[in-house]
């Protein structure tokens, strides 16, 4: 895996996130337009593996520009996008330890 990085809001200067600084407190983690590239998948592999206290992981397949509940719903019974991005979530999903709850929308 590839290291994992932030930009820090302000200065926008890009910090490697190590293991000193572990996720001491993230319970849960919500992904929106989760599309199932690799940087997604090890991203949530780092979570898992330093999220001490990570106990849900919420997959959106649905991409954030589509807000209006009413254009999500439309959108996740017709785009043939949504579907194959959910089933790589699923994939994902057969990765994750029982131990955290996993919802895919």
């Amino acid at each position: 895996m590839g290291q994992i990085s932030y930009a820090t809001p302000l200065s926008r200067e890009v910090r490697p996130i190590t293991k000193e600084h572990p996720c001491q407190c993230l319970k849960v983690v919500e992904l929106v337009g989760f599309a199932g590239f690799q940087a997604e998948v090890e991203f949530v592999m780092y979570l898992l593996e330093n999220g001490v206290s990570l106990e849900k992981i919420i997959i959106d397949p649905c991409p954030p520009k589509l807000l209006v509940e009413a254009t999500r719903s439309k959108y996740r019974r017709v785009e043939e996008k949504y579907q194959s991005d959910r089933q790589r979530a699923i994939e994902l999903k057969g990765k994750i330890p029982s131990w955290v709850e996993v919802v895919i929308l």
